[in-house]
Formats: C-alpha cells, structure tokens, sequence
C-alpha cells in the first residue's frame, strides 16, 4: 500500500512537473508572440512616418518656385526631381536667356547627397556640354 501511495506521488509529481514546464513555455511563446506584433506595429508605424516625410519633402519641391525663398521666375524652372531637383533659364521667359541655374531644394537638417556634390563639382568645373541629338 505504501508503496502505491508513493508511486501516485511520483506519478503527480512529475505530472506537475511536466505540466508547469509547459505552462511556462506557453507563456514564453506569448510573450515572444506580442513582442514580435509589438515590434511589427512600431516598424510600419516608423515605415508610415517616413513615407510621410518623403511625400511632404517631394511636395515642397513642387512648391518652392512659388516661395519667396525662390530667386527666380517660377515659369522658367523645369523641375526633373533627380538628381537635381531644378534646372531654371534664367530669362528665357523675356526670350533672353542669360544664365542657366542648378537648384537643389534642401528643407531642415537634409543635406546634399554624394552624386549631387559630384554634380556639382562637374558644373564648377565646366564640365558641361550641349548635345543635339537627330533622329531620323
């Protein structure tokens, strides 16, 4: 008898044993689980928040002509969006062109980008050319 009271023991302890080491590897996925939504959640929130930036930023590049910032007639600008955002003919609209300007719009902390500076060093170098192209 003592010795079936003692196997029923051993037998719900490791029952319970068993049973709280899955009890507590139940808890651990959980917990891994809504960390990884957690995590999912705050990098679409951060993804949404960039495309935010993106949009507004690409908007303001539209509008710039029409600020007071703007040191040129809006109508001779030609927006090409990149690598620069602006080539402006300065006079073109009286049909005297006189100067041909690159214009980068930069907002906040932005600054130039590698190209855009390798750009740039190529125009102040002169390393400018017209090319007519013929098709026939």
């Amino acid at each position: 008898m003592l010795g079936m009271v003692i196997a029923i023991f051993l037998a719900f302890s490791l029952i319970a044993f068993l049973a709280i080491g899955w009890i507590r590897e139940v808890i651990r996925s959980k917990q891994i689980e809504l960390k990884h939504s957690q995590d999912i959640k705050d990098q679409r929130a951060d993804a949404v928040k960039r495309s935010r930036s993106v949009i507004e930023g690409q908007v303001f590049e539209q509008l710039i002509p029409h600020f007071p910032q703007w040191n040129h007639t809006p109508s001779e600008a030609r927006f090409i969006g990149s690598p620069i955002d602006y080539i402006v003919f300065d006079g073109m609209s009286k049909g005297q062109p006189e100067k041909i300007s690159f214009v980068e719009v930069k907002k906040g902390q932005s600054s130039t980008s590698p190209l855009q500076n390798k750009i740039k060093k190529l125009v102040k170098e002169g390393k400018v050319e017209w090319e007519t192209l013929k098709v026939e």
